[in-house]
């Protein structure tokens, strides 16, 4: 009679065996069927877990509603909109110890919401490390991410030479991931030296420091069931420019008509203009109106994305599990 709560975090990674493995698992081979463990004839064992638990979560609220569309349903649509009056979005939260610029001990300085001095400092510190030109009146762009297709860092490819031709920024890139997404910005980083650079590589120190040291933060994903770059940077003075999906719909507040007005930029549709367009805006807002990016920066750096709240839905979510599965046997 135990309940269960089960929480997905990226839909698209499910368990896919041999039939077989029912037997080995000591599972009832009667649950082997389409509305249980069955897909494609292989045995599913996340499929099984979204019929069987008694409560679903994801994590945030907008991927629980993206999840029941063909387009982000990953084949398991159906099952997902059959159990959706006991699935909730949670959104993430972030460990505000490590992730504090007051007290970040890989900073060049810290700094806050109240004195934002430090970060000029940060940014010294993000070019000199990328090789960028030192230059604190020029907009730097970074991008901190795993490279693969998710992410949409393809779409950055494909405007680079656009933003090198009509604008003076700069871009900073660490990860690592598909070869091809990493050759390309490889590439990029020799022919544009002075002004995009990329470190291919996981170093979580230089991860600190470029998301403090960068005055723009570029998260292009096709999907983000929740995503938490986004809220260290905010945490950290750096606006985020996120596409409109899942968890970033839920933590980024954007106002399109007066950007200033949000904590951060947004584009909709998954095409390269789109995402050229909301550049070209943002190092607009950068450079020619200094107040309303400070206003952005300290609004972000405000927002509370502390655990508590969290935790606390997720101890309703359990008490909701507990109560509907003492009714089913009452």
């Amino acid at each position: 009679q135990a309940a269960s709560v089960m929480t997905i975090h990226n839909l698209q990674h499910q368990g896919y065996f041999d039939p077989k493995l029912i037997q080995f698992s000591g599972l009832s081979k009667e649950l082997f069927r389409e509305d249980g463990f069955e897909s494609c004839g292989q045995m599913n064992l996340l499929k099984g877990g979204l019929y069987h638990t008694t409560k679903l979560t994801t994590v945030s609220p907008s991927y629980a509603q993206e999840i029941q569309t063909e387009a982000y349903g990953c084949g398991l649509e159906s099952v997902v909109r059959f159990r959706s009056a006991d699935l909730i979005g949670v959104i993430n939260g972030i460990d505000s110890i490590e992730w504090d610029p007051e007290k970040d001990a890989t900073l060049a300085s810290p700094f806050s919401a109240d004195d934002l001095a430090g970060k000029i400092a940060c940014k010294r510190q993000v070019q000199e490390r990328y090789g960028l030109e030192v230059n604190a009146e020029v907009p730097l762009f970074g991008v901190v991410s795993r490279l693969y297709e998710q992410k949409g860092l393809d779409l950055l490819i494909a405007i680079i030479d656009r933003l090198m031709e009509r604008t003076n920024i700069q871009i900073a890139i660490l990860g690592t991931g598909e070869p091809d997404i990493e050759e390309a910005f490889r590439h990029y980083s020799n022919q544009y030296s002075q002004r995009i650079s990329a470190v291919l590589e996981f170093d979580n120190a230089l991860a600190h420091q470029t998301i403090a040291g960068s005055d723009f933060l570029l998260m292009p994903s096709r999907f983000e069931p929740c995503g938490l770059s986004q809220m260290y940077g905010m945490k950290y003075g750096t606006v985020p420019i996120v596409r409109s999906t899942g968890g970033l719909i839920d933590s980024v507040p954007v106002s399109p008509k007066d950007w200033s007005k949000g904590c951060g930029f947004s584009f909709e549709s998954i095409d390269p203009e789109a995402f050229l367009e909301v550049i070209l805006a943002a190092k607009n807002l950068y450079t020619q109106d200094k107040p309303g990016y400070k206003s952005m920066q300290l609004k972000g750096m405000k927002s509370d994305f502390t655990w508590e709240l969290s935790a606390s839905k997720y101890e309703e979510i359990y008490a909701w599990a507990k109560e509907a599965r003492l009714n089913a046997f009452s």
